[in-house]
């Protein structure tokens, strides 16, 4: 018995390398980040109309010089949401992704609400580089009454193969109707 259990793992092990394969990761890891909705932020007091989060100097990057995104409670039931990343150097392909989140009271939570996406490349540009990316979006179909925050995924590739990302997320602003 002992001896066919020894073989059983001896056969295991050798099937385990011979059908290993490297996965990539990334766009999981994109999907871990973005998607948490468990990091929290506060909730500022309901007569702040605007919350932002801003990385300057990032450490560590090749590329990315600022990540930069916001919200606003706009007249007329607007919720503006803004996301801005800045390259000290060009890049080949940036990404913003924008994430409008509502807080829900009764399970102490964020929930994502609505997503908001846009590639940029550099033959987009009037120079030809890629320096900047900028989505602005306005939404009008959201229930006023609630606290809203922005948590926006900013990414940026260049030199064939080099990928970076930061997540920037602002506090919760009451969003209600104004006139």
């Amino acid at each position: 018995m002992k001896r066919i259990l020894k073989k059983s793992v001896m056969l295991s092990l050798v099937l385990a390398c011979l059908f290993s394969e490297n996965v990539l990761a990334r766009d999981m890891e994109k999907y871990n980040v973005a998607k948490n909705t468990y990091v929290n932020t506060g909730l500022l007091p309901k007569t702040e109309k605007t919350a932002y989060d801003r990385i300057q100097g990032i450490e560590k990057s090749t590329a990315m010089g600022a990540a930069i995104s916001s919200i606003t409670n706009e007249p007329k039931g607007v919720i503006r949401v803004f996301a801005e990343t800045a390259m000290f150097k060009p890049v080949d392909w940036a990404c913003l992704t924008i994430y409008l989140e509502r807080w829900y009271e009764e399970e102490k939570c964020w929930q994502i609400e609505a997503e908001f996406e846009k590639e940029f490349l550099p033959e987009e540009q009037s120079d030809g580089e890629l320096t900047t990316a900028t989505l602005s979006v306005s939404i009008s179909n959201q229930p006023m009454g609630y606290y809203y925050r922005v948590r926006a995924m900013h990414e940026l590739e260049f030199d064939g193969d080099w990928y970076e990302a930061r997540v920037t997320k602002t506090d919760g602003v009451f969003m209600e109707y104004i006139p």
